[in-house]
């Protein structure tokens, strides 16, 4: 029996037996989706939704790379708009939490979500 969510069986099916994560948390946002999408897209059902997926974070990463000047001020502009317009305090803390450098804003954010969904520490 798998589990849906940390072990799902489209996470580890691949011939060579390494988990997608394995690459892609080393990678780029945008390149890691491609990567995702293209490792997996046998796995889950919609094959060639799953590649257009991929070339959409492909065409978006060569479209915005290099592009945004000052990322940290967009970024910062960015999130207060997403804070402002979440209601959930627990939504919040996330969103701010994950785009804050260090262990202690991470280990925030799993504090909060934990709690959201009701997991025990």
């Amino acid at each position: 029996m798998t589990d849906p969510v940390n072990n799902p069986a489209h996470y580890c099916g691949h011939p060579s037996g390494i988990e997608c994560i394995q690459v892609t948390r080393h990678l780029s946002f945008n390149r890691g989706n491609a990567f995702k999408y293209i490792f997996r897209h046998r796995d889950k059902g919609a094959p060639a939704q799953d590649l257009q997926k991929a070339l959409w974070y492909i065409r978006d990463e060569i479209k915005h790379k290099g592009r945004i000047v000052n990322p940290n001020e967009y970024r910062r502009r960015a999130l207060r708009k997403i804070l402002d317009s979440t209601p959930e305090t627990w939504e919040a803390l996330c969103y701010l939490s994950l785009c804050t450098a260090g262990t202690f804003a991470l280990k925030t954010a799993e504090q909060a979500l934990m709690e959201h969904i009701g997991e025990q520490p």
